[in-house]
């Protein structure tokens, strides 16, 4: 799967670790990472580095398969955001993942 890796965390120590996990994740599941990862360092920078991550992935539909992140919380902490993000994300044929969560949403978010 052709895999794009999203990041937020709060320090260097915690973004190299996610990354690490992500990294081994798709090594494991023999995932290629398409671009480098979009990493959240800050607050402030949140909805810049998502609306860059999403326009990759409107601007590469049919290239991009997978957006994968640690959990849910990493992506957004906001239910209506997430379910704005899930679904644009899903009616472009890529699915949200978390490494350490269970799928969430699945088939529901598919419009068409």
């Amino acid at each position: 799967m052709r895999t794009v890796l999203f990041v937020r965390a709060n320090d260097k120590e915690d973004v190299k670790k996610q990354i690490e996990d992500l990294t081994n994740y798709c090594v494991e599941h023999k995932h290629e990472v398409i671009t480098s990862p979009f990493v959240v360092k800050d607050k402030k920078d949140k909805h810049t580095v998502i609306g860059k991550m999403m326009k990759f992935c409107k601007d590469n539909k049919g290239r991009v398969d997978l957006v994968l992140f640690t959990d849910f919380s990493r992506l957004t902490r906001k239910a209506e955001e997430g379910l704005l993000l899930f679904t644009c994300l899903y009616n472009w044929g890529i699915t949200p993942w978390a490494i350490y969560e269970p799928p969430l949403f699945g088939e529901l978010l598919k419009v068409g």
